[in-house]
C-alpha cells in the first residue's frame, strides 16, 4: 500500500477520519488510545465510504 502523509484529519468525539493523497482511514478512541477501524477507504457518495479493511 502506497505511502503518503496526512492531509487533514477530523475528530468527533471518540470517531475520527484522516486523509491523505493514497487513502482515507477512520479510527476510533479506545481507553488505550486510537485505533484504525477502516483503512483503505473510498467515498461513494457524501456520507458512506467503501474500505478495503473494516470501515463504515
Amino acid at each position: 500500500m502506497p505511502h503518503a502523509p496526512i492531509s487533514s484529519a477530523s475528530v468527533w468525539g471518540e470517531e475520527a477520519q484522516a486523509r491523505s493523497a493514497a487513502d482515507t482511514l477512520f479510527l476510533h478512541e479506545f481507553p488505550d488510545g486510537w485505533r484504525i477501524t477502516g483503512a483503505g477507504c473510498h467515498q461513494c457518495n457524501e456520507q458512506v465510504y467503501d474500505c478495503t479493511v473494516g470501515g463504515r
